[in-house]
């Protein structure tokens, strides 16, 4: 997702007094004409004397959210509450991330369901276990390690296991995670299924050479729709079932 750069144009309290919204916008907006501004939401800050007016960003395609407070005289680009150690824009920043990656989570789950069964590895088919999400990449170090404490995960989830490789690993990496899908299709249980994983994760795994560049390209193009959605930012990552809406 292309990213909306916001600068601060509130160096100093500005008189608030009469401004009407449009006014608020045109001191917030400066001299950017690049993005459309618009007021989402006013709503008094509970036990205190100040409001919060929360501001979207636009560029026609992506959206963000800022806040600015006011007292009814002045507006701030922050309130802090010094005695509790509390920061208001930085809890609406926390509560915006919150929503952006519900949101992200959502359209990850609609990319899991256009993915070829296949390429889904599952581990765990106990109906009373819940099920979680394990994105990972076979040349990744910290995915070695998590590998190793797949058991112990079994133990209290349900595992679907979708090979992500992180762009920076490039085609090796790729090669490996889909000869592991080959390899997997003829496990016939679990404690299998795992050590075709492990051995393909080892640091000194060959990159397989018998896979062709179409099947690379197809593989890649279903890897980056995952990272696409901003869901996923590293690997590893395990995320509930229930999250992604499936």
């Amino acid at each position: 997702m292309k990213k909306i750069a916001i600068t601060s144009v509130l160096s100093s309290s500005l008189l608030f007094g009469a401004l009407s919204e449009s006014e608020i916008l045109e001191i917030v907006k400066g001299g950017n004409s690049n993005l459309k501004y618009s007021i989402e939401s006013r709503k008094n800050l509970p036990n205190t004397n100040y409001e919060e007016i929360k501001i979207k960003m636009s560029d026609g395609k992506n959206s963000v959210y800022t806040a600015l407070y006011s007292d009814g005289e002045y507006i701030f680009p922050d309130i802090i509450d010094v005695k509790n150690r509390f920061s208001y824009l930085a809890n609406f920043e926390n509560e915006q991330n919150k929503i952006a990656l519900k949101e992200a989570s959502k359209s990850l789950g609609k990319v899991i369901k256009s993915l070829p069964k296949d390429s889904i590895i599952t581990l765990g088919n106990d109906k009373d276990k819940e099920v979680k999400y394990l994105f990972t990449d076979p040349d990744c170090p910290y995915c070695r390690q998590d590998l190793e404490l797949i058991e112990n995960k079994l133990k209290n989830s349900n595992l679907k296991v979708i090979l992500a490789p992180v762009a920076s690993h490039g085609i090796p990496a790729i090669k490996k995670s889909i000869a592991i899908l080959d390899e997997v299709k003829d496990a016939k249980d679990d404690a299998s299924k795992i050590a075709i994983l492990r051995k393909y994760f080892l640091p000194d795994a060959k990159e397989p050479q018998n896979i062709s560049d179409k099947r690379v390209s197809q593989f890649k193009s279903q890897v980056d729709k995952i990272y696409a959605t901003g869901a996923v930012r590293g690997v590893p990552t395990l995320i509930d079932e229930k999250d992604l809406g499936l």
